[in-house]
């Protein structure tokens, strides 16, 4: 049997082999699985077998090609002596030829003797001559011996080279046969097995893809069917789960329902509720709002009314809330994001959110159009006291018959005008009043900040400590009766808060209302309405006329009802009009930018008891303040110890006189009267001075209106 039986009879019998391993398994895959591999199996350890022959014969030939290889081996090994027996005859030649060559060089050497010695002698010619014969003969069987090792050379190169190329080329022409003819046997041997091999092959694959075909034919339909029962499971899971689904959205509708009628039952707002059918730009606005907090902080609100009836041309929306909503989160939102809703919608004002005080609602203040700007005159109609009122009214607040405190404190920062208020302040009691003496004491004189052109009582912290403590003592002189209570005495005390002890604060509160009944007045001059902060008490500020300004008028709003017993109605009318007299000041600042900082529009807030006034502070006032026959102004206390000057003034008419008593200073008699307009009379006197710093002059021998009027 050749090998491709033996690859059958041992394929079948592995294919017999495992069908019958794998029908008891009764898996068709398993059976032609197992059963194409005992097939392979068989052919495989078949060609296995033969391979091992195949082998053996590869060897012995590699053993006749090693053969081969050892024979040109020995004949390399030949061809090597030979080479070394060329190489010595190649030493011997060159042997040879040295010696010649030495020889020729010892003939050159005799022949140049002989020469020599003929020239010197001339004697035994015939023997030199035999001598040269001699030589030329030697020369010429050198030369012959010469041109045979040449020729000999040429012979044994040329059969060197024909020798080895003869040589190599036979050993590989007869390797190479023999090499060509065993591949050649071997190649047609297993052309032969692996066609046969590979026919075989094809067959069984046939074989096993046909049953292969009709397995997966009914994997498929096995599959098909398995398939189509998951889905129809899943159909009905499906229909299952949304019918669940369905029922509790059902459910969860029904209890969201069950809870809004609760809601609704308990007062609860559910959605947003706008007004339909209502025209007008208010309505809309409040639609507007109502959008704006459901859909931006998800609270719902109801309009339940818009008041159109302001008189300022603004309007108040009432909105529901719901019960359980936080009022004051509502409002906080509605103050904090009024101004950008009003932005974006092209609204004037939305703001002013507050508690409903009548019912549960909050109540926003909206605006459309910008309001008509305030003038001067509007403004004063509305309450704000002018500026050419302003020393009139502070006299009556310090005036007992009209109700008021004999103590004023003027609190203002550092910049907001107490001091251009206090010297205005001073003006009106110098020009309109009798019967005064009036003390000013100015701890920090000289400074930056120095604009009174007075004389002073006191110039630097001791000598105010000292003014006051005399102010003091003159008190309890007047009310022990020691003392007389005319000319009434007003001291001026700046910079009380911070340049006087706290005795001396004592000293103040003790006598705040008290002065009155002896005929004395104090105006103590602050840095601002932080009473505690200053060494006060708010229950003393009770016993005063309180003159705030500016920037301090803020801060003093913060302690009307805690601190000095107001409601929140009183502070709420005052907030409104602060709020309406501060954007007509601003807007007068605005409207004259070139307006030196002095002679800016300054507003003042004056508060007796529960009673208000705000104030327009005038501008600054420039001049010179003198005494005059009705007031004086002290310029010493004690017995003449201090003497006071005006700033940068030396000369004697602005100093008190030696006798350490009051000085009347009458300066003005100084200057020329103007004669009067009307009727050219020279008999003129002097009529105070106007807000803005100005003489007022006066004629006694005509009627003619105006009374009063400037040079």
């Amino acid at each position: 049997m050749n090998k491709i039986h033996w690859i059958l009879v041992a394929s079948g019998v592995g294919l017999v082999g495992g069908i019958y391993l794998g029908n008891t398994q009764k898996d068709l895959a398993f059976t032609v699985g197992v059963g194409g591999g005992g097939a392979l199996f068989g052919g495989g350890l078949v060609a296995a077998f033969y391979q091992g022959k195949t082998k053996r014969l590869t060897t012995n030939f590699e053993q006749k090609i090693t053969g081969l290889t050892t024979e040109r081996d020995k004949f390399k090994t030949e061809f090597d002596n030979l080479q070394r027996i060329n190489l010595e005859t190649s030493n011997l030649k060159d042997k040879a030829l040295s010696e010649v060559e030495n020889l020729k060089t010892k003939l050159e050497l005799v022949d140049n003797s002989l020469k020599d010695y003929q020239w010197r002698s001339g004697k035994d010619k015939d023997e030199i001559v035999a001598l040269k014969e001699t030589i030329l003969k030697l020369n010429h069987k050198i030369e012959k011996l010469q041109d045979i090792v040449n020729d000999k050379e040429a012979e044994l190169e040329e059969f060197n080279k024909d020798y080895q190329e003869n040589l190599d080329r036979d050993v590989e022409l007869a390797f190479e046969k023999r090499k060509a003819e065993v591949i050649e046997k071997e190649i047609a041997i297993d052309e032969e097995i692996t066609t046969e091999a590979i026919e075989l092959i094809n067959d069984y694959k046939s074989f096993v893809e046909g049953i292969m075909d009709r397995h997966a034919h009914n994997r498929e339909l096995l599959l098909d069917t398995n398939q189509k029962a998951k889905e129809h499971i899943a159909n009905i899971v499906n229909s299952k789960n949304q019918a669940y689904q369905d029922l509790q959205q059902e459910k969860q509708q029904l209890e969201l329902q069950k809870q809004m009628l609760q809601q609704q039952l308990d007062g609860e707002l559910i959605a947003p509720e706008k007004t339909k059918g209502m025209a007008g730009w208010n309505w809309t606005i409040a639609n507007m709002l109502v959008d704006h907090m459901w859909e931006q902080c998800d609270i719902p609100l109801k309009i339940t009314g818009v008041d159109e009836s302001l008189p300022d041309g603004s309007a108040v929306v009432a909105f529901a809330f719901s019960k359980s909503a936080n009022p004051e989160k509502i409002i906080n939102i509605f103050n904090a994001n009024g101004k950008q809703w009003a932005k974006v919608r092209g609204i004037y004002y939305i703001g002013n959110a507050r508690l409903s005080p009548r019912f549960p609602a909050i109540e926003v203040t909206i605006r459309r159009d910008k309001p008509p700007q305030d003038t001067t005159e509007s403004i004063y109609k509305q309450g704000l006291i002018p500026s050419r009122l302003f020393g009139e009214t502070i006299f009556k607040a310090m005036t007992h018959g009209n109700k008021g405190k004999p103590t004023l404190r003027v609190m203002a920062a550092t910049g907001d005008g107490k001091g251009i208020a206090t010297k205005n302040l001073l003006a009106y009691f110098l020009t309109l009043q009798e019967n005064w003496e009036i003390w000013l004491s100015d701890p920090v004189s000289g400074s930056d900040e120095d604009y009174w052109d007075c004389h002073k009582v006191a110039i630097n912290r001791t000598e105010a400590r000292a003014a006051y403590d005399k102010f003091y003592e003159i008190y309890q002189g007047r009310k022990a009766k020691r003392l007389s209570t005319t000319p009434k005495l007003l001291g001026v005390f700046d910079e009380f808060d911070s340049e006087h002890s706290e005795e001396q604060h004592e000293k103040a509160q003790e006598i705040m209302g008290r002065i009155r009944h002896v005929g004395m007045h104090q105006i103590l001059v602050g840095q601002s309405a932080e009473v505690g902060r200053n060494g006060w008490t708010w229950d003393a500020m009770k016993n005063c006329a309180l003159l705030v300004l500016e920037g301090s008028i803020g801060s003093l709003r913060k302690h009307l009802t805690t601190d000095l017993g107001w409601t929140l109605k009183q502070k709420n009318q005052l907030g409104k009009e602060y709020d309406k007299y501060r954007k007509w000041a601003d807007a007068e600042n605005e409207a004259n930018p070139d307006r030196p900082v002095e002679n800016q529009t300054r507003l003042g807030l004056l508060i007796i008891g529960d009673r208000y006034q705000f104030l327009e502070i005038p501008i600054a006032h420039k001049g010179i303040l003198r005494g005059t026959s009705a007031v004086t102004v002290r310029t010493e206390i004690g017995n003449g110890q201090i003497e006071n000057k005006l700033p940068n003034q030396d000369n004697d008419s602005y100093k008190g006189n030696s006798s350490g008593q009051k000085a009347s200073l009458n300066s003005n008699d100084d200057l020329p009267l103007p004669t009067c307009p009307h009727c050219n009379s020279v008999n003129v006197t002097k009529k105070g001075f106007n807000s803005k710093g100005q003489q007022y002059y006066s004629c006694k021998d005509c009627s003619h209106l105006p009374k009063r009027w400037i040079n």
